[in-house]
């Protein structure tokens, strides 16, 4: 009984560890500078006529900006848009390839497949202001940027 304690101490030391080079390992693969290459839009809205005009919106939200991240291995980001003064954010490991973003924009899901990176922002709040609709006519406004490893676009 009384090394019962020590043994599970032990065990916690070690599950740590693991959990901690888990973690570790899946930064790794994302540190680096990502460029912005495209938008999706997911669009839902109860009012089809303001479908098609949303989506275009979300799609060239960003045409003719530069935009960018570049991500740390201290789990900080910067943020970049057309070579200005970057902004700083957080970001944190959630499951496999799966990771959040927090700055003063809020918060972000990221996906990480292969070689891109694909944020989802959810846009149904901004777009209601926008557009100066009812927010409950649109039941889903997201935007998935996608991003590839590099300073400039392969295209």
């Amino acid at each position: 009984y009384i090394l019962l304690p020590f043994i599970m101490a032990t065990a916690w030391l070690f599950t740590s560890c693991d959990s901690l080079s888990d973690d570790n390992s899946s930064l790794k693969g994302i540190e680096g500078h990502w460029i912005y290459t495209s938008t999706t839009a997911e669009v839902q809205v109860t009012d089809p006529s303001v479908r098609q005009e949303i989506i275009d919106y979300i799609e060239n939200r960003y045409k003719g900006y530069h935009v960018s991240y570049e991500l740390k291995n201290d789990k900080t980001y910067y943020y970049y848009i057309n070579y200005a003064e970057p902004l700083k954010g957080i970001y944190q490991f959630t499951g496999k390839n799966l990771y959040t973003l927090d700055d003063i924009r809020g918060m972000k899901t990221w996906v990480r497949e292969n070689s891109h990176i694909y944020i989802v922002s959810d846009l149904k709040e901004d777009i209601a202001s926008i557009f100066d609709i009812d927010e409950n006519i649109i039941q889903k406004a997201n935007a998935v940027d996608s991003f590839e490893r590099g300073l400039a676009t392969s295209e």
